[in-house]
């Protein structure tokens, strides 16, 4: 069974961050909702109701402190991730404790099965059907997820999240493997993937970031715009 304390220990590091990126997010979508809720009260206020602006300010308000919320947990969980994975690694480190499971070694003879394709690990599983493999890095990552699962509320939510993410890119890389019809090479796929996982999931998280923060900022951005109107009209 592989050793989850290096990965666990290294979740706690991100802490910080994670801390720090939910107050930066949530001080930016306060500001971003007031800017909003004063433009809803101009423009409800054309109808000469000073009630009515009012009542768009109070929706305004309350869409911004629910989207708001939203996009300061998500945010804080996935740059504390990016954190992690740009300066300690912990795309590799995951990666590792996933391979070790999948290849049934630990310890010692992980590191011995990482430095020579000729013994006794690297005959076994050289190459497997695809199905197989795939069937391996499913159950790895359920017996992750639930090792894990031990580690308190946000170091088991980030680690699920890291765990998942390294295994869609090892996923998409089986399957890329064994579309040749030659079956998967576990070792092969390791090693190709071990060198630039950390690069890989900076990118992915770079993207949800980016996806994320704009989905929240038109919804909330369109959201305004439709209260102000429908206050306007009453």
């Amino acid at each position: 069974m592989p050793d989850l304390g290096p990965v666990v220990g290294a979740l706690a590091e991100v802490l910080g961050p994670l801390l720090a990126a939910f107050l930066r997010t949530t001080v930016g979508m306060f500001t971003f909702t007031v800017v909003l809720a004063v433009l809803a009260y101009r423009t409800a206020a054309a109808s000469g109701s000073p009630g009515k602006a009012a009542l768009a300010v109070v929706l305004v308000l309350g869409l911004g402190a629910v989207l708001g919320g939203v996009l300061a947990v998500k945010r804080a969980l996935l740059l504390a991730l990016r954190h992690g994975v740009a300066r300690l690694q912990l795309g590799q480190r995951t990666l590792g404790a996933l391979f070790a499971r999948m290849l049934g070694v630990h310890g010692a003879a992980a590191n011995e099965a990482a430095g020579t394709r000729g013994g006794v690990v690297a005959q076994k599983v050289e190459r497997l059907p695809l199905a197989r493999a795939e069937e391996l890095l499913k159950d790895a990552v359920a017996g992750l997820h639930k090792e894990g699962g031990v580690s308190g509320f946000f170091r088991s939510r980030l680690h699920r999240m890291i765990v998942d993410r390294v295994e869609a890119l090892t996923l998409s890389r089986f399957r890329a493997e064994g579309a040749s019809g030659g079956g998967v090479d576990l070792i092969k796929v390791r090693d190709e993937l071990s060198g630039r996982i950390d690069e890989l999931l900076v990118g992915v998280f770079d993207k949800l970031l980016f996806k994320f923060t704009a989905l929240i900022c038109l919804a909330l951005g369109g959201g305004t715009f439709l209260i102000a109107l429908a206050i306007r009209s009453l």
